[in-house]
């Protein structure tokens, strides 16, 4: 049977990184940084106000998701100023970890807090230094079913200009719904720095 393809995501997303710290993927400070942004959905991020950046269906596809397979995809240009290992993990964002507005005391997807769960992690993988840098994809499939409110991992892979990252470990997430059918990618650096991730492309699709 062919493909039934309903993506929806973004483009050509740059974002720079210090420390070791694990940094989800944040609305630019300023604007003009990156096309679209700011959005009332996504607006400027501030030290006090992390703005996490999402991919997810709308909720005028829920139907058409509902038992079906889909796919995660995210692929990207990481750069550095010393050399270091990145962890790129993958979380599931329910709806509650931002649908207050961002600056509610319930918003955590910009910290990956209560209601983020990471059900795709990577391995720290070497790579990077201040003339290297490095092309990571990472894909991972799930199906949903509002019947079990379950979504479940199917699989998951990893690569590293062109070499294979071991998947370190995957998570369901129970009790969602068709509205937290949303994700959000991290990346940490083990030798800090100052790291530009350029995301050429971040989207769900359906399979």
């Amino acid at each position: 049977m062919s493909r039934q393809d309903s993506s929806f995501g973004l483009k050509n997303f740059t974002q720079t990184i210090t420390g070791t710290s694990e940094t989800p993927l944040l609305s630019p400070p300023s604007s003009g940084v990156n096309t679209g942004f700011p959005s009332p959905l996504f607006p400027l991020n501030t030290s006090t106000y992390p703005i996490g950046v999402f991919v997810g269906f709308p909720p005028d596809m829920g139907r058409t998701i509902d038992g079906h397979p889909f796919e995660v995809n995210l692929v990207a240009n990481i750069s550095g100023n010393t050399t270091t290992n990145v962890l790129v993990n993958l979380y599931n964002a329910q709806k509650s970890s931002w649908s207050q507005g961002p600056y509610s005391s319930a918003y955590t997807l910009g910290t990956l807090g209560t209601g983020c769960t990471n059900v795709v992690t990577g391995t720290a993988t070497a790579g990077i230094t201040s003339s290297v840098s490095v092309n990571v994809w990472l894909k991972a499939q799930f199906v949903y079913s509002s019947t079990t409110k379950i979504l479940s991992f199917g699989s998951a892979a990893q690569y590293l200009n062109g070499t294979v990252v071991a998947i370190g470990a995957t998570a369901n997430v129970t009790g969602a719904t068709l509205f937290d059918l949303n994700f959000i990618p991290s990346f940490t650096f083990a030798s800090g720095g100052t790291n530009t991730v350029s995301i050429t492309e971040f989207f769900v699709a359906r399979l």
